[in-house]
This record gives structure tokens, sequence and C-alpha cells, in this order.
């Protein structure tokens, strides 16, 4: 990552994602993997019945960032 605002992105997509797998005592760092400048903006969550995709849509301005993740 490059910037202070793309370390928010990831962040804030982690964020998303955990909050959108529903699937308590998932590692930030190892379970979610997040796309690199990848066009479609979808990341890939290792859960203990398999992996599953999500989408992501971030949205920012100077006084935030939002970031939703939607399971495929």
């Amino acid at each position: 990552y490059s910037s202070a605002a793309d370390l928010l992105v990831a962040w804030t997509s982690k964020e998303a994602i955990y909050k959108a797998a529903d699937c308590p005592g998932l590692d930030f760092a190892r379970d979610i993997n997040l796309p690199l400048n990848n066009i479609d903006n979808k990341a890939i969550v290792h859960l203990p019945d398999g992996d599953r995709q999500f989408s992501l849509f971030t949205t920012a301005s100077s006084e935030f960032t939002l970031t939703l993740a939607i399971p495929c």
C-alpha cells in the first residue's frame, strides 16, 4: 500500500468483510485476502466451511471512508 488513504481502504474493507462473513474468530491477516489492483474489487475469505468471495464497494471523502462488502 502506498499511502495512508490506501491503508484506510484496506482496513475498512477487512472490517466490512469480517462483519459480512459473520464468522467470529476470522484472522484479518490470514483469512481475509484483499484484491491487489483487481478491477472488479473481489476479495476472498477463507472460512472453516470453504472459501467465499465478496464484492467490495468503497467511497471516501476528506472526512470518512466507507466500504460495503457483499457476498457474491
